[in-house]
């Protein structure tokens, strides 16, 4: 079971269907959203715990995916979630170079998130 997954991505009906995913897998017990990267690094600061998943566009306007790890970095241990996935519609060579070498990113999934993804995650 999960305890808390943060969804980070700006498409408003991408984030409604994986948080619709998530909840018909029956293993994640809290579910946050959220459309910009300062959204998200304002809830991992004032959050009582870290999220043990947070799935990551890369692809957003203003600040990208790239630039919420540059940010993710300077937060303090306890802020910080057990795995960063990202989950992109990406699949630039170069894009997935530097996910395999963020010390941050564990995994690279191609949208959509699929409940055989989850479970991948959680094996």
């Amino acid at each position: 079971m999960i305890n808390k997954i943060l969804l980070l991505d700006d498409d408003i009906s991408t984030n409604l269907y994986h948080r619709i995913i998530l909840e018909e897998s029956g293993l994640v017990q809290e579910i946050v959203d959220c459309l910009t990267v300062d959204d998200a690094i304002s809830i991992l600061k004032s959050a009582e715990s870290a999220p043990d998943i947070i799935f990551l566009d890369i692809n957003m306007p203003m600040k990208n995916g790239w630039d919420f790890l540059e940010e993710y970095k300077e937060l303090a241990q306890h802020h910080k979630a057990k795995q960063i996935v990202i989950l992109s519609t990406t699949r630039i060579p170069s894009d997935l170079e530097r996910a395999n070498n963020s010390p941050f990113v564990s995994q690279f999934f191609v949208k959509p998130l699929s409940i055989e993804k989850l479970k991948r995650l959680i094996k």
